[in-house]
């Protein structure tokens, strides 16, 4: 019974980390912005399954947790830094928010 509980809570986990991204991609779509649903949802799902796959390896180790915390959030940096551009004749920097966002 143990083991419908754990993936209970995994596909519990994994559904909020889904509707957190759709919430907020909706918002993105909604404004006409350049990451919208599909990115944040496959984002949120991404960060969620990292998370729990070390989470629920047993014993828990924080110094791995740490690891993968710390590889989640430069990935993440490295995507939202994709979404920032600036025009060469204007000198304008579009996608701050939607990077923050990511």
């Amino acid at each position: 019974m143990e083991f419908l509980n754990l993936y209970g809570e995994m596909a519990l986990r994994l559904f909020l980390a889904l509707f957190a991204g759709i919430v907020l991609g909706l918002n993105r779509w909604i404004h006409h912005k350049s990451a919208g649903i599909r990115t944040h949802s496959l984002v949120a799902i991404g960060s969620a399954t990292a998370v729990m796959s070390i989470g629920y390896m047993g014993k828990t180790d924080i110094q791995a947790l740490s690891h993968v915390l710390q590889g989640l959030i430069t990935g993440l940096g490295f995507l939202g830094t994709g979404v920032i551009i600036r025009e060469s004749s204007t000198q304008k920097v579009h996608g701050l928010t939607t990077s923050a966002s990511i």
